[in-house]
């Protein structure tokens, strides 16, 4: 509907400027008003446990179980959703429940379907895949999906957005 649009047009706006916890008060009242709403129930979801990636680990790993357990549910109510929003779902749980092989994997899907908007996906996932294989000290294999996140980020910020912060974070870690 037109009002869910501005709703997403408000959020993505604090969203670009990190401001979560403003968005999470939006979201708030607007589910008030658009009861069942899986935009809003995911955003909120997502949005709740943004701020705990830079707390500690057990912050994050708590914050991080939770949206996952609350994104998981939504992620059987998408038919007849578009693409896009079958996408940042899916997406979402994939962040938080910490699957970025699956979140890389997903978005190599989408932008074989045409939504460019996928290069983010495919860059996430395959930066935090190459950090964990790094981790385990398995250098050549996370060389790989570095240079995968590489071209994911040049491609998304050629085609897609060059402005927003979030995935130049991604691209430095890459």
């Amino acid at each position: 509907s037109p009002a869910l649009l501005l709703v997403k047009k408000r959020v993505s706006a604090f969203v670009h400027k990190a401001r979560y916890k403003q968005a999470v008060v939006f979201l708030k009242k607007a589910g008030r008003k658009y009861p069942g709403s899986i935009f809003i129930a995911s955003a909120l979801a997502s949005l709740a446990s943004e701020d705990a990636f830079h707390g500690t680990q057990k912050q994050r790993d708590k914050a991080f179980g939770q949206a996952a357990a609350n994104l998981r549910p939504l992620l059987r109510r998408m038919r007849g959703l578009s693409l896009e929003q079958r996408h940042r779902n899916r997406n979402e749980y994939y962040w938080f429940s910490q699957q970025h092989k699956k979140q890389y994997d997903l978005g190599e899907r989408a932008v074989r379907a045409g939504y460019l908007r996928a290069h983010y996906s495919r860059g996430v996932g395959a930066a935090n895949h190459a950090y964990k294989l790094f981790l385990k000290r398995q250098k050549l294999r996370g060389m790989f999906w570095a240079l995968k996140a590489e071209s994911a980020w040049e491609i998304y910020f050629k085609k897609v957005n060059r402005k927003y912060y979030d995935p130049w974070f991604w691209y430095a870690l890459c």
